[in-house]
Order: C-alpha cells, then structure tokens, then sequence
C-alpha cells in the first residue's frame, strides 16, 4: 500500500469537474470501495485528498480534474506520474470535510460538528440532573429552620381628635338679623348677634 505506481493522467467527465473525484481502477484502489476519501502523493511529496471511483480504461490511467492536478504539482493531461494511492485515515477525512475549501463540502461537514458539539453539552446536563446529591440515602435529610420575622410594637404615641370639618355656612344658615331683620325669640342664641347695651 505504500509503493508508489506509475499512471498516465487523463481529464475527468464534465459533469464531475470541481467536485475532487478521482477516477482509478479497482486495483489501483488498494481494494478501497467506490467513494472513499484516498489520499494521493507525489514522489515529490505533494498530496491531495480525492473521492475515489472507478473506470475501465485500464489500471495505470488515472481520471484527476484541473484542481487536483494543480494540487500534485501542476500535472499536465497525458503526462506520466508516480502516485502512491492510500485510504485517508479518521483524523485526515473529517480534516478534509471540516476545512475544504468547496461550500458544498465544509458547511454541511461543519453543521454536523455543531450539532454533535451541542447534543453532547445537552448529554452533560440532563446527566448532571439526575446525578446523585452527596447526601447519603440512609442520612436524614436537615430540616430547614424558618426565622419568624419579629414583631414590632404598635405605634403608642396618641394621635390628635379629629377636628370638625370647616364649611363656609350657606344662605339658610346665616343669622335670622340678616335674613329676617331683628333677632326673634324663635332662633337659638347662638345665631343671634349680642344686643347693645343701652
């Protein structure tokens, strides 16, 4: 799996360009299924990462678009390359997916990481719900004391009687001097203005 094969580079189909495909003979696959992330190098050490398939043009053509090709070296169509073919380990494919640069790649990839990264925080908490307190099970539990608020004594000092309400008199309860001229026997005193002593 680490020797190094010599292919013949060729163009990918059109309707696969941009979307990091390689396209090698089962064989050259080192036995890796249809769609698994390989990772490609050089003799010279430059690497990339391509989605693996298959075709039936013989087993030393490799099928690599412009990005790849850029990505081994500035490979050239018909050109002859020695490539070392190997499967991308768990850290290298979840690398790949989070950092691509190709938005149909990274953000799905970076969406699932967030919700991974979520669902585990909300696994930490209702864990921590339900965790045992450190209170042993045959321990009484301490009752709580409540402290009854104190009384404060009634205010004692003496408040002043009420005053009567003062209310400007009306015209029925004016003196019966002004009403009704002199004063009359029929009217209490107090309405009657003291008489001149003569």
């Amino acid at each position: 799996m680490s020797n190094f094969s010599e292919y013949t580079v060729k163009r990918l189909p059109i309707a696969e360009v941009g979307r990091w495909r390689a396209r090698l003979a089962e064989s050259a696959r080192q036995g890796q299924k249809r769609h698994k992330l390989l990772k490609l190098t050089t003799m010279g050490g430059k690497k990339t990462y391509v989605i693996g398939l298959g075709h039936e043009l013989g087993q030393d053509i490799v099928q690599i678009d412009y990005d790849v090709r850029q990505e081994l070296g500035e490979l050239l169509v018909g050109e002859r390359v020695s490539l070392k073919v190997e499967p991308a380990n768990w850290f290298e494919a979840n690398r790949w997916y989070l950092c691509h640069r190709d938005p149909y790649v990274w953000i799905p990839a970076r969406l699932s990481a967030i919700s991974l990264f979520v669902g585990i925080i909300g696994l930490l908490l209702a864990v921590y719900s339900i965790w045992p307190s450190s209170v042993a099970p045959d321990q009484p539990i301490p009752a709580v004391e409540f402290k009854q608020p104190k009384e404060t004594p009634p205010d004692t000092q003496e408040l002043p009687p009420p005053q009567p309400a003062q209310m400007r008199p009306g015209p029925w309860q004016e003196p019966p001097s002004r009403l009704f001229g002199p004063c009359s026997y029929a009217w209490p005193a107090s309405y009657c203005p003291p008489r001149p002593v003569r």
